[in-house]
């Protein structure tokens, strides 16, 4: 079997982030890939962990390193100086792994005879590690992003930081021997600013896996349950949701006693809203549980919610929570433009999109859904032919081609 350097910063038991890596390092072993990861010891910047990801990792050798994390250098200082803390952290704020996970990175590749490099974003730390790594071994590299880098229309730079990054995106996109991204609005943008790189660029979405699905029962619940999975902040609010559910509420007041809305996440930011719109006995906050217990609440509720933006480019977006909404076979309703994430729920056909702006709409889709409720006609009829393309073995099958491909095109040129 051959070997892949699988170079991720945020990897079980961190517990932000991690599903699309973990996941896919637990299938390529059966796709003809053994993975070594290279992740970090401790993460002072992401503390937060959750031991039941470990489960889908226990066969797979997890190298950590060493990393150099200051809150003080990153956030303090820059407040002492009145500078934007982004001048400290280019490209990010885990910089502070890079020598060690390069020095320990050389080391595995020399002692395990690794046949490729995969990174992984964010961080886009990963990415400058596997970068270095390539200029000293020559080896295939496959960087893999997870969100766009200097086109992410969610992150600012100072106009000098911006330089920098655009100068390590280039470096990126030169010398990695394929790219494979989240979505095709990532891809076109990348493939419009590196016309010369075109023939890297591979769409490899988010999926979902089976397992995670197997272990809970559909039960029927003695209310109707929806659950929000996942974190609101910046642009990505309940609030206008919620406004709307109050309208409802007013409008068919037996949605008071009989609908019950939970929240699970870095929800924080809704709490207000709930009390001022007096929802506090409809709405729930639970803030952050484990990833067994949030597919378990998947499978149990009624119907699932999706909540996505409709500012500029937020049509863009395509959680990896949409994905794990579909391997629950639970409803969904998606509250979101037209663009990725909508594109995905229509062509599964796992639940139903209503744009953000709409109120009415969203209103009428809330007591429609509480009517089939009660009448016990309310589920999910996906495409499953659609579904199966997002099932995560697929998925990893289709990292193992490419690995496949740039490894056979690198001996290929040895050869010559």
């Amino acid at each position: 079997m051959q070997k892949v350097l699988f170079i991720a910063y945020l990897y079980p038991p961190l517990n932000c982030g991690v599903c699309r890596q973990s996941k896919i390092s637990k299938y390529l072993p059966s796709c003809g890939w053994m993975p070594l990861v290279l992740s970090v010891k401790k993460s002072r910047l992401r503390p937060r962990y959750d031991e039941s990801l470990l489960k889908d990792t226990e066969s797979i050798t997890v190298c950590r390193t060493f990393s150099f994390e200051s809150r003080i250098l990153m956030r303090g200082i820059p407040r002492l100086l009145n500078i934007n803390p982004k001048y400290l952290q280019i490209p990010d704020p885990f910089i502070g792994w890079l020598p060690f996970a390069v020095a320990h990175g050389l080391t595995l590749i020399r002692k395990e005879n690794i046949e490729a490099i995969f990174s992984t974003s964010m961080p886009n730390t990963s990415h400058l590690i596997a970068l270095i790594l390539k200029k000293m071994t020559k080896l295939p590299w496959l960087a893999d992003f997870r969100e766009a880098w200097t086109q992410n229309p969610f992150v600012s730079y100072p106009a000098p930081v911006f330089s920098v990054e655009n100068m390590m995106e280039a470096a990126v996109m030169r010398n990695a021997d394929a790219i494979t991204v989240i979505n095709d609005p990532i891809r076109i943008g990348l493939e419009a600013k590196y016309p010369n790189e075109l023939h890297k660029f591979v769409t490899i979405s988010h999926g979902f896996d089976p397992d995670d699905f197997h272990r809970t029962k559909r039960t029927l619940s003695q209310e109707f349950t929806i659950l929000y999975a996942g974190s609101l902040y910046g642009r990505r609010s309940a609030e206008a949701f919620l406004k709307v559910l109050k309208k409802a509420v007013e409008e068919n007041g037996e949605l008071r006693g009989n609908v019950r809305i939970h929240f699970v996440g870095d929800v924080k930011s809704a709490q207000k809203v709930i009390e001022k719109l007096n929802l506090t006995d409809i709405v729930t906050l639970s803030g952050y549980v484990s990833h067994e217990k949030i597919f378990e609440n998947m499978v149990r509720a009624d119907l699932l919610l999706l909540i996505i933006g409709a500012e500029k480019d937020d049509d863009k977006i395509s959680t990896g929570k949409l994905f794990e909404y579909m391997g629950s076979g639970t409803p969904v309703l998606a509250v979101a433009p037209p663009g990725a994430a909508a594109e995905v729920v229509e062509k599964a056909q796992i639940g139903i999109v209503v744009h953000p702006n709409d109120e009415n709409e969203i209103k009428k889709t809330i007591l429609r859904l509480y009517q089939e409720y009660k009448e016990k006609k309310l589920r999910a009829t996906p495409n499953k032919k659609v579904v199966e393309q997002y099932d995560v073995r697929n998925l990893s099958e289709k990292v193992a081609t490419v690995l496949d491909t740039i490894t056979k095109n690198s001996r290929s040129n040895k050869g010559d």
